[in-house]
C-alpha cells in the first residue's frame, strides 16, 4: 500500500512536470518487492532520486574527505568509511523524515527518526556481516532474501514508520490533498484545454 501510494505520488508529479515543463522523468522506484538486502532496497530500489540525493551530499563527501586524509587506505578503514557514510546518508533522511511528521503532527514523535535511524543500523550491519563472512549467505536462495527482507522492513515500518502517521494525521492528509486537488484541478482543465486545442 505504501509503495503504491509513493509510487503514485512521485510518478504522477515527475509526468506532471514532465509534460507541463519539459523536465526529465527519472524512474523514482525499481521493484523494491524484489529487494534482497535492506542495502538493496534502500540505495538501488527504492526513492531512487532521494538515494542518489543523499549518495551525492552525505556519502560522496565523508568518502573523498576520508580518501584526501588516508583514512580508507586499509579494508578496515575503507569499511569504517562506508560505514560512516552510510549512516550520515540514514541521519540526514531521519532528521527530514522527523521534520516531515512533526508538520502532519503538530509535535514531536521521534518514530520517523528511529525508523530511519535503525534502517541505516541494520543496513551496515548487513553489509559488515555479509563483508566478514562472504560465503554464510551465499548459499541462501534468493527468494529467501527477499522475504527475509520485506518482513524485516514490514515489521519495523509497522511499528515506527506505519502507526505514527495512522488514523487521524493520515486522514488529514487524506483531507489537504482533497483541498489542494479542488484547487488545482481548474488549472489542470485550463492547461489541458489550452493544449489540445
Amino acid at each position: 500500500l505504501l509503495y503504491s501510494m509513493a509510487a503514485l505520488i512521485f510518478d504522477a508529479a515527475a509526468v506532471f512536470g514532465a509534460v507541463a515543463f519539459g523536465l526529465h522523468y527519472h524512474q523514482s522506484f525499481d521493484r523494491p518487492f524484489l529487494a534482497a538486502s535492506l542495502g538493496e532496497f534502500w540505495s538501488r530500489r527504492w526513492n531512487l532520486m532521494v538515494s542518489t540525493l543523499l549518495r551525492q551530499s552525505c556519502y560522496e563527501p565523508i568518502r573523498l574527505e576520508a580518501k584526501r586524509r588516508g583514512f580508507s587506505r586499509s579494508p578496515t578503514g575503507q569499511q569504517i568509511v562506508n560505514v560512516a557514510g552510510a549512516m550520515a546518508c540514514f541521519i540526514a533522511s531521519a532528521v527530514m523524515h522527523e521534520c516531515l511528521l512533526c508538520l502532519i503532527l503538530n509535535r514531536l514523535t521521534l518514530q520517523w527518526f528511529i525508523f530511519f535511524s535503525l534502517q541505516g543500523l541494520l543496513t551496515c550491519a548487513e553489509r559488515l556481516i555479509g563483508n566478514s563472512f562472504p560465503k554464510a549467505f551465499a548459499p541462501v536462495p534468493r527468494p529467501v532474501k527477499q522475504v527475509l527482507t520485506l518482513l524485516l522492513l514490514s515489521v519495523t515500518g509497522r511499528k515506527y514508520f506505519v502507526r505514527p502517521a495512522a488514523g487521524e494525521p493520515f486522514e488529514r492528509c487524506i483531507r489537504e490533498l482533497r483541498i489542494c486537488g479542488a484547487w488545482v484541478q481548474p488549472s489542470l482543465v485550463s492547461f489541458k484545454r489550452f493544449w489540445l486545442q
